[in-house]
């Protein structure tokens, strides 16, 4: 599969004019399975926790490797599905770190972070360092295309690095 965007745009997508003898040349590809149920460990880290999946994922781990320079090694774990998910690996990372960050841009309200906190507290409260924490979406009604309004009420870069910042201050 070729690495290169144009590359391959130029062998799949149909040129403009005349294209009656015109075929797609479809790269030959393996196939690739992700199992329901099985996360992946994006970052490892020592400090933190920090669980997401979708579109906040890759500022997750933009924000831990911004934060390593001052001495905060985040794990950053991509949940992939939602059910069933891998408490297995949340777990394992919580004992070992003893905090976690919950980040997703749903509503903080009725919040799929919710049920991993309150999980989190039942399972793990006395391998905790610090109360888990959720940085979702604001509680406001669909903001649709609006791009100022996105960016300022579902977490962004910056709000997600201060909350991990802020988590990994936390002490006993």
């Amino acid at each position: 599969m070729p690495g290169d965007d144009r590359k391959l745009s130029k062998m799949i997508d149909a040129p403009l004019g005349e294209r009656t003898n015109w075929k797609p040349q479809w790269p030959d590809t393996p196939d690739h399975f992700v199992p329901f149920g099985e996360g992946r460990t994006i970052r490892p880290g020592r400090d933190l926790t920090v669980v997401s999946y979708g579109r906040t994922l890759p500022l997750c781990v933009k924000a831990a490797e911004s934060l390593a320079p001052e001495g905060i090694d985040a794990e950053v774990i991509d949940l992939r599905s939602l059910y069933p998910y891998d408490w297995q690996r949340i777990e394992q990372s919580v004992r070992r770190t003893g905090r976690v960050l919950y980040v997703n841009e749903d509503t903080e309200i009725t919040n799929f972070g919710e049920h991993l906190i309150r999980r989190t507290v039942e399972e793990l409260f006395y391998e905790l360092a610090a109360p888990p924490r959720l940085l979702a979406g604001a509680h406001l009604p669909g903001i649709g295309l609006a791009d100022n309004l996105e960016l300022a009420s579902v977490p962004q870069l910056s709000s997600i690095t201060e909350s991990i910042r802020s988590l990994a201050r936390v002490e006993p």
